[in-house]
């Protein structure tokens, strides 16, 4: 797994430490977390929004304040296996706001 900008623990708490498993597929990905927010060359990469929630440190795919947004980027190799993910905080990425 590549570097990520939060805490090991907080990735445990949001249910995403199955990707460190060796031989995840795609399917298994899209079986868990759904569709992702956006795809890349070909769906070799893709992406997912979710927010870190500060006050009660977890991930989740639904905004609640205060909260910060990032991507969880996906890296697909051969048989279309994980082959390395993280998570980026970009203050270019659109959050949308909370309903």
């Amino acid at each position: 797994m590549t570097r990520s900008a939060l805490p090991p623990d907080s990735q445990e708490l949001a249910g995403l430490g199955f990707l460190n498993e060796p031989g995840v597929t795609a399917e298994t990905v899209l079986a868990r977390l759904g569709a992702p927010s956006r795809s890349f060359e070909d769906g070799r990469i893709v992406s997912y929004t979710v927010y870190y929630n500060r006050e009660h440190k977890q991930l989740s795919d639904v905004r609640r304040l205060p909260s910060d947004c990032y991507a969880l980027m996906i890296e697909y190799g051969a048989g279309r296996v994980v082959a390395r993910h993280t998570l980026v905080r970009d203050g270019a990425l659109r959050c949308r706001e909370p309903s």
